[in-house]
């Protein structure tokens, strides 16, 4: 590309030099902003969040499932 056929930056593309909106990168003019970010080992210390499924309780207690789920069926079809 030529440089007069370079794309425009759009209102929503972000600079990563000074984070502002609105132009690229390689036309900031802007200062570069310093932005704190936690080290890999502060990452790596903090504990990841599982999420837990929520099972029902009467798959929790599998003696007797097939059956118990077999007679609700019974009864919703009369």
């Amino acid at each position: 590309h030529r440089a007069s056929e370079a794309p425009k930056a759009s209102p929503q593309t972000r600079c990563q030099k000074c984070l502002g909106f609105g132009h690229w990168t390689f036309e900031c003019k802007g200062a570069q902003s310093y932005k704190a970010r936690p080290t890999r080992t502060q990452q790596l210390k903090r504990p990841v969040k599982l999420m837990k499924p929520e099972i029902p309780d009467e798959v929790l207690d599998r003696k007797g499932l097939a059956d118990r789920i077999l007679a609700r069926k019974e009864e919703e079809r009369k």
